[in-house]
């Protein structure tokens, strides 16, 4: 029975140009195939269509050109940034504590009186220890200070 199938079937000559007119079927992947006035596998027609003339209003404002006003907020206090207690310990090297005690009022005192730091020697670790208070303005200022004491213990000068 197979071999009656395989008989009927027709088999395409150069001459014959019924089986060439039929259409190609497209890949599926890639991308739609649009044609003007056909179908899609989901029923849609894409057909052209006239568009009524578009209005373009234009509003006049009173300041043209002129950028709005910027918002003027008050300055967060430290509490209200999520400051807390917080402490810097720098390590004093032993060849550093004469140098140290020799220039240590001329090293605190501008953490003390522009930065608003506390600032202690701690003999028994051998440490400055510095930490803010409730009077810092600024969170980076601990750190600032932090900086400038390990630069100090390195061996550069307070003008440095």
């Amino acid at each position: 029975m197979a071999s009656k199938a395989a008989i009927e079937t027709a088999v395409p000559m150069d001459g014959d140009d019924d089986l060439a007119e039929e259409e190609p079927q497209a890949e599926p992947g890639f991308g739609p195939v649009r044609r003007k006035g056909k179908k899609t596998e989901s029923g849609i027609t894409f057909e052209p269509a006239e568009v009524e003339d578009v209005m373009v209003e234009t509003i006049e404002e009173d300041a043209e050109g002129e950028a709005y006003a910027k918002p003027e907020f008050a300055a967060l206090t430290p509490k209200q940034q999520g400051m807390r207690r917080q402490l810097r310990r720098i390590q004093v090297p032993p060849h550093r504590m004469t140098p140290l005690k020799a220039s240590w009022i001329g090293l605190i005192e501008p953490m003390v009186e522009h930065m608003k730091l506390q600032v202690r020697m701690n003999t028994k670790r051998r440490a400055v220890e510095i930490r803010n208070s409730e009077h810092t303005t600024d969170i980076g200022y601990l750190q600032k200070a932090a900086d400038y004491m390990k630069a100090f213990m390195l061996g550069f000068d307070q003008p440095d």
